[in-house]
């Protein structure tokens, strides 16, 4: 591909045979590029990221190399810049990094545990971590309007080539969505005390680490959400996006390890379960990705938002009980 042989050159890399592209990003465009100077890793951002996003996450990647955090910082160039542009795109360029990601829906208790240990690792040393740039609370709440979106999607979803299966699938995913707006829309709006708020990863789940060969974890990835947030609502994502809340006992295992670095202050393990809820509640970016930017590559995440968001996090008793779970195993010690 031209535009990685470009982006190589500009580091004074020659590209030897063809770029190979890394499956398992669902945004990005991720290549193999064996060099002159040995295998790289090309990644060739989303058209929607901009200069001052990545900036921010290429800061914190760099803090937390200094910090001997297991992270992945970007090749400079000349110049000392990690980014550049080709053919309208951002670039950035890695070394290649041995090692996989875990497999989605199979993680076994005892990655679980090594997860949410490297998830207190990171919180801890987070916490001392000092950029104001760094988007807050109030700029990454979704959509005020949820109702209006779904319907905007629901109403376009003819509009979009899909195979039957994932019409049904979508259909209900949609119906079930505006359902719970509707079974919620009379509970009075939340107050959050944003205890705990600090700055986080943003985006830690099982794709976003490497581990080698003994499960050992090599690297933490993909800080381009880097954000402050209350650190007990990135555990409760955490935990449903790596889709732990299923029969297998996967939160115990995650949130004991966590709290070996962190302590969470009682108010706020329900807080961050309540947020978490309303954020699923007005969250329309599955949607709308789907059926507005026609991206084929979230399919998958109808099914297990069904699963994981429409199933447990729905029910107000399985909430309280998660957030018990916060307290039992992160919280104070008695």
């Amino acid at each position: 591909m031209a535009s990685v042989q470009a982006a190589l050159a500009a580091f004074g890399l020659d590209l030897i045979g063809s770029p190979i592209p890394v499956v398992g990003s669902v945004r990005n465009e991720n290549y193999r590029a064996e060099t002159s100077a040995g295998p790289i890793f090309v990644r060739i951002h989303r058209p929607n990221r901009t200069w001052e996003r990545l900036r921010r996450e290429h800061r914190v990647i760099h803090w937390a190399a200094a910090q001997r955090l297991p992270v992945h910082p970007p090749l400079r160039d000349d110049q000392g810049e990690t980014l550049l542009e080709v053919e309208g795109r951002i670039v950035a360029l890695f070394p290649w990094l041995p090692g996989r990601s875990l497999e989605r829906g199979a993680v076994t208790p005892e990655q679980a545990a090594a997860m949410g240990d490297m998830h207190g690792r990171l919180h801890a040393t987070l916490a001392r971590y000092d950029d104001p740039e760094l988007p807050s609370f109030a700029h990454v709440m979704p959509s005020e309007n949820p109702d209006a979106d779904l319907r905007d999607c629901h109403a376009r979803l003819s509009e979009v080539d899909l195979t039957a299966t994932d019409r049904t699938i979508i259909v209900e995913y949609l119906d079930r969505h505006l359902a719970l707006l509707e079974a919620e829309r009379g509970r009075p709006p939340l107050q959050p005390t944003l205890v705990g708020t600090q700055p986080i990863h943003g985006d830690y789940h099982e794709r976003n680490i490497l581990v080698d060969e003994a499960g050992r974890i090599t690297a933490v990835v993909d800080w381009d959400m880097v954000r402050t947030l209350p650190r007990a609502l990135e555990v409760a994502r955490t935990i449903t996006f790596s889709l732990f809340l299923g029969e297998t006992p996967l939160v115990e295992p995650y949130l004991a390890a966590y709290g070996e670095h962190v302590t969470l202050a009682p108010e706020e393990c329900e807080e961050a379960v309540a947020l978490w809820w309303e954020y699923v509640l007005r969250d329309t970016w599955l949607a709308r990705t789907r059926i507005i930017d026609r991206d084929p590559l979230v399919q998958p995440f109808f099914a297990e938002s069904i699963e994981h968001h429409f199933r447990y996090l729905a029910d107000p008793a399985f909430r309280v009980w998660l957030a018990g779970e916060f307290g039992r195993w992160a919280g104070p010690r008695r």
